[in-house]
């Protein structure tokens, strides 16, 4: 596994934004977008219920 970047993060929060490269199995790709898709769209709802 590779660390392409990372940076403190830009919301003020502790810790790091970061960016990994690495060569999962086709399953462990396939959990990993469903899991980011689920984290988008909780993170959408939660600016929609804000505004």
């Amino acid at each position: 596994m590779e660390i392409f970047w990372a940076q403190p993060r830009e919301s003020g929060d502790s810790g790091y934004e970061v960016i990994l490269i690495f060569q999962p199995d086709e399953v462990t790709a396939q959990l990993i977008r469903q899991h980011v898709f689920t984290w988008e769209i909780t993170e959408r709802r939660r600016e929609a219920e804000a505004s």
